[in-house]
């Protein structure tokens, strides 16, 4: 054999053997580490770029799977995943198996380890990654615990719609702790309260029928889905009770949650509950948590509302055209000024979207801009582009369109090209925010497609927020513009290296432009500066780059909103949350319950150059059930407040594509500090209120340097903790030295704000509530008939200054 055949079988043998290496084994980004705690409804798993010792080799597809550590078997497996799920894929889109099959989630507190492997042209395979991850506690709920029951204003069982229900002759209820303690007890002709309890307690209501000794008829208590209203704690609470049907000589109980939703027992008549057997589920699925502020329900049965906008100048005709919210799914919903729901363009999207969220089901019509000049709507799309038969890979590609109404804006009369992307896209990373730059320039976010190696690439669209004229074209002065070569990507780009950065604002203050991003395992908010590269590099470091705020762990912020003048003046919300801004977050995917990361809105103050002045406050979060689905997804100013969509059906859903969103508003009505400037004897009784912008309710318990005694003021709001707009009765305690004590009440009306103030005033109510000794004050006189030393104070009883006393949530 001669040296030159030798040495080319040897060439051969080798090229052989190269081309028949395996890939290398993938490098797992997400779950970043060992031991990280992820949501068991919505695991991330990405991985980086396929590599191969031989440089033509190309990824062709990807076994993942999820196996429980404590069994070793699979709980959740998708083989042979083509396109974008190759490198970046969720539960959605693979199969729970095993002792997990039929379920949509993972188990709470368990270790599972996630595996993938890649394969190449030449049907090799790499050897399999794993990465072990830990799954969440469910959050923790609570039980409504109280001591007592305020008898002002009187407690209230109602239906729905606020009409009084009656008990008949032999029926009770009744509201006690866990210890049996009685709060409150209704029957045909008596009510009882009795006095606060020394402690705290778990709540449940009782329902009986022919247990007080009356006679009852044959037929059963049918007993109507209903409301039990009272006050606590200068709050107004809400228990919702389910329908029951009571037969003579039994009761039914259920147990309240701190939301006022009702539970049936773990055991018939049990101890206690636990939160998976909902009796009736509170309507109001979120919880305000800054005073002054009131929940509102709008709208509702909108299809999974990505993002919302108001139209620029709307109308006070109940019937006019007041909003728009892209439905993910290919429509877009118009709302009127009531909140009545139509269709104003459907059939947007030119392919069956899956139902599989969190996965390749989150993919449709996104963003929403409206043109001020011509009330045109811009639309961020995904649309079809091509199927593969040969690989089984399905194309899909961003645009961008414009649609135009011949009715008002009511419904769609043309659809119009703006922009096309001609490049490959995946679910999740697609076209994300509209807006309209006060240059009048239409600004588009593009995610990056799952592909971490375009983002800051000028030959792409993907992974850049894009700036062009509303006819598509991009302008002149865009900072990588060069017409020399023809027009493409990089004419259009206004900054580059983002992964996900799918929420934008505009600050009134100094038209600076903010954006937030969704990362692999944390997020940022960033200040978006013409023609800078953010670094998006497939890695949780890049993330931090330039970043004004990070989260950690990530809770995917999906907007940005100032609290300004030109949003509507401010939707009314006050003076000192002027500038700030406001993030929606989603959190985790079809996510059950109350949950740390996410589901809420937070604000952010800022300073006048641009900067955050501290930590988020929290202004509204998810508050329902444990299996509520409800989160926040679009976020947008009013003329009347803040309007925000909540994207899934909240309860008795079948699949997370379930129609039934809502549409919620959040308004200000304001804190009046009401100010008892005197108390006089025996019955004329001053009292001034003021709306003072975001303050507490606060009192004091002062004392009259020149008499015995004290003041207690104990208040009842008829809506909330906040004393909002109308009437609320205040009731002034007086106790001597002896613990006698003599008791009086007024009330207080504020009225609506007229040209941006509040006004008050008070009246005595001396035919219903005449001032009256509480039975066990014995003959005490507040005037001095039995105790002269109260007498002394100046012009009357006792004189007050301006007291406040923090209000409890």
């Amino acid at each position: 054999m001669s040296p030159v055949f030798q040495f080319s079988c040897i060439s051969a043998c080798l090229a052989c053997t190269w081309q028949n290496a395996a890939p290398h084994a993938p490098l797992i980004r997400e779950p970043r580490v060992d031991g990280q705690i992820v949501a068991p409804c919505d695991v991330h798993m990405e991985a980086a770029p396929f590599e191969s010792d031989d440089a033509e080799r190309r990824h062709v597809a990807s076994d993942w799977a999820i196996v429980n550590v404590s069994d070793g078997q699979a709980a959740w497996e998708a083989a042979d995943v083509r396109g974008p799920g190759k490198v970046h894929i969720h539960l959605g889109d693979g199969t729970f198996v095993g002792a997990h099959a039929g379920r949509t989630d993972l188990l709470f507190d368990t270790d599972y380890e996630l595996r993938v492997r890649y394969s190449d042209d030449l049907g090799n395979w790499s050897d399999w990654s794993a990465r072990l991850f830990r799954t969440g506690s469910p959050y923790q709920m609570f039980a409504l615990e109280l001591d007592n029951i305020q008898p002002v204003p009187p407690p209230r069982w109602t239906l729905d719609d606020g009409s009084a229900l009656a008990l008949p002759p032999a029926a009770k209820l009744s509201v006690r702790t866990e210890r049996g303690d009685l709060l409150l007890a209704l029957e045909r002709s008596r009510a009882e309260n009795p006095r606060r309890l020394r402690e705290h307690g778990a709540v449940f209501v009782r329902l009986s029928y022919g247990l007080n000794g009356v006679d009852p008829p044959a037929e059963a208590w049918e007993v109507p889905a209903s409301r039990l209203t009272f006050a606590h704690d200068q709050q107004e609470l809400q228990l919702y009770l389910p329908a029951l049907t009571i037969p003579a000589g039994e009761r039914r109980t259920v147990w309240i949650s701190d939301d006022g939703s009702s539970y049936w027992p773990d055991e018939a008549g049990g101890p206690f509950f636990g939160y998976d057997n909902v009796a009736r589920a509170s309507p109001f699925p979120f919880r305000l948590e800054q005073p002054g502020f009131r929940l509102e329900h709008f709208a509702s049965g909108l299809h999974l509302p990505v993002k919302i906008a108001v139209v620029p100048q709307p109308s006070d005709d109940p019937d006019s055209v007041f909003m728009y919210a892209t439905a993910l799914f290919g429509k877009v919903h118009m709302i009127t000024r009531d909140g009545a729901v139509s269709t104003y363009a459907e059939g947007l999207a030119n392919f069956e979207p899956s139902e599989d969220i969190p996965g390749s089901g989150e993919m449709g019509a996104t963003g929403l801009a409206i043109d001020p000049a011509t009330g045109d709507l811009f639309v961020g799309l995904v649309y079809l582009h091509a199927h593969d038969a040969n690989t089984g890979e399905t194309v899909f590609h961003n645009k961008l369109i414009r649609l135009s109404s011949d009715d008002g804006g009511r419904t769609m009369a043309r659809q119009q090209l703006v922009l096309d992307m001609p490049e490959p896209t995946g679910p999740a990373h697609q076209i994300g925010e509209i807006t309209i730059g006060p240059d009048g320039a239409l600004y588009a976010h593009v995610g990056d497609g799952i592909d971490t190696t375009v983002s800051r690439d000028l030959h792409f669209f993907r992974g850049k927020i894009l700036r062009m004229l509303p006819d598509g074209s991009p302008p002149p002065d865009n900072p990588f513009y060069e017409a020399s070569d023809g027009i493409g990507p990089a004419d259009y780009v206004y900054a580059l290296g983002f992964r996900n950065a799918f929420g934008a604002g505009w600050r009134q203050a100094d038209g600076a432009y903010f954006s937030v991003e969704n990362g692999p395992a944390i997020d940022r908010l960033i200040r978006v500066t013409r023609g800078r590269d953010y670094m998006w590099d497939g890695t949780d470091t890049s993330i931090y780059f330039d970043a004004l705020h990070i989260w950690d762990p990530a809770v995917a912020p999906v907007g940005v909103v100032f609290v300004e003048d030109s949003n509507f003046g401010r939707g009314g919300f006050p003076e000192a949350l002027r500038g700030h801004m406001l993030v929606p977050e989603f959190g985790p995917a079809w996510a059950p319950g109350r949950h740390h990361r996410g589901k809420r809105i937070e604000a952010f103050a800022m300073t006048a150059d641009g900067q955050l002045a501290g930590p988020p406050t929290r202004l509204l979060s998810y508050s329902g059930v444990r299996l509520g689905r409800s989160t926040v997804s679009g976020l947008a100013f009013g003329p009347d407040g803040l309007y925000f969509s909540d994207f899934f059906k909240d309860l008795d859903y079948e699949s997370p594509g379930d129609p039934g969103a809502n549409i919620w508003r959040i308004r200000y009505v304001g804190v009046p500090e009401i100010e008892a400037l005197a108390v006089t004897c025996p019955r004329d009784i001053t009292v001034e209120a003021r709306l003072t912008e975001g303050a507490f309710v606060e009192y004091s318990t002062p004392r009259a340097s020149n008499a015995i005694g004290f003041v207690e003021v104990e208040t009842s709001a008829p809506s909330g903790s906040l004393f909002p707009i109308g009437r609320t009765v205040v009731r002034c305690e007086l106790v001597d030295e002896a613990l006698r004590s003599a008791a009086c009440e007024f009330a207080v009306e504020v009225r609506p704000p007229k040209d941006g103030a509040a006004t008050g005033v008070s009246e005595f109510d001396g035919a219903a509530a005449p001032p009256k000794v509480i039975p066990e004050a014995g003959d005490l006189d507040p005037c001095g008939a039995t105790a002269p030393t109260f007498a002394a104070a100046t012009a009357g009883c006792l004189l007050l200054g301006r007291h406040r006393r923090r209000s409890r949530r």
